[in-house]
């Protein structure tokens, strides 16, 4: 019986394959021919051998599931001609006076028909923060997440009251504060046994320690005028650059386990930013997203999960290395027995 996880790049270049080949025409690329039904193997050859080897396989068996990568492409068509944003939705409200200027960046916004409105505002129920909703086919599993940019010092108090009235409890920060000398997320938290004020919510830091990569937080959470405290768990990705990917799969798929497990059971979204809140961000919801279809025992299209990522947020997944990274972290844990696979 073949593999669940076939497969698991199908689509990302069956019909590009002879056009792939036909660019690197006698420079004997590094491809990978992928048989995901629990054999892995690598190929390599000249364009010529290559297709002929596809082309026997497919004549053999026309369900064998191949994907093929070209290791030294830096460009994937298919995410190349995929849309950045959605045709026909709108982004009005965050472009009006009142709000462009709680934009980090002037080219990344919520869609008006998917932002995050806050509500029981005096001035404006905007901020720059977008619901990604990720259901898993044939299950009732609904990946919730809120996506949103490192807030800037004028909008902190707005990202706390987000916070609150979604009821989220687990906040994912993928950015450093500062790179190559520039503000990348404002410190909207305060310093271990500090507190510090935000209108009507007041934050604690009660505890702050640090595992390889990655930094954990508690907070003490207060909201002053109903006198409520709730406790926020804040896991951050220290060493991952802009537009980049992480340094290795090992901390980077811990990180996806460790809050698949502080989500059971719970239907709030999970707050996960960045500095833009699409590329970095993309990344982990794809992951995620990918390790739960594996789970389910069903097949992995990559490149619809970042369309249907798109549909929700734009831009989601911003460069190729981005998106190969998420491919080759999927099976990394696929082969090392990292994922429970349904039989």
């Amino acid at each position: 019986m073949g593999s669940p996880l076939a497969p698991i790049l199908a689509n990302l270049f069956m019909n590009e394959l002879e056009k792939e080949i036909d660019k690197y025409t006698g420079k004997k690329p590094e491809i990978y021919l992928r048989y995901v039904d629990d054999i892995f193997s690598i190929i390599h050859g000249t364009q010529k051998d290559i297709a002929k080897f596809v082309k026997f396989m497919n004549k053999l068996d026309p369900s064998i599931k191949f994907t093929v990568e070209v290791q030294n492409s830096n460009k994937l068509p298919f995410l190349d001609a995929l849309q950045r944003r959605k045709v026909g939705y709108t982004y009005d409200i965050s472009t009006s006076s009142q709000n462009y200027y709680k934009n980090r960046y002037k080219d990344v916004l919520p869609y008006d028909q998917t932002r995050v409105i806050l509500k029981n505002c005096n001035d404006t129920d905007y901020i720059n923060a977008s619901f990604i909703n990720m259901p898993i086919t044939t299950t009732d599993v609904v990946n919730r997440y809120i996506a949103t940019q490192g807030p800037l010092p004028s909008t902190c108090e707005a990202f706390w009251k987000m916070i609150w009235q979604e009821n989220c409890s687990l906040l994912i920060m993928l950015t450093t504060l500062y790179e190559s000398g520039r503000v990348k997320c404002h410190q909207y938290w305060p310093n271990i046994n500090e507190i510090i004020d935000y209108g009507t919510f007041t934050i604690k830091c009660r505890r702050e320690t640090k595992e390889n990569l990655l930094l954990y937080r508690e907070f003490t959470f207060i909201h002053k005028k109903f006198n409520e405290e709730r406790t926020i768990f804040q896991i951050q990705f220290e060493t991952w650059a802009d537009h980049g990917i992480p340094s290795d799969y090992s901390t980077f798929i811990d990180l996806v386990f460790q809050i698949r497990d502080l989500r059971r059971n719970k239907q709030v979204p999970v707050l996960v930013h960045c500095s833009a809140g699409i590329g970095r961000t993309g990344v982990l919801i794809l992951m995620e997203t990918a390790l739960c279809f594996i789970e389910s025992g069903q097949p992995i299209f990559p490149i619809d999960i970042v369309k249907q990522m798109r549909d929700q947020r734009m831009g989601m997944i911003q460069t190729t290395s981005q998106f190969q990274f998420v491919c080759n972290a999927v099976l990394y844990a696929y082969e090392n027995g990292l994922v429970n696979v349904c039989s």
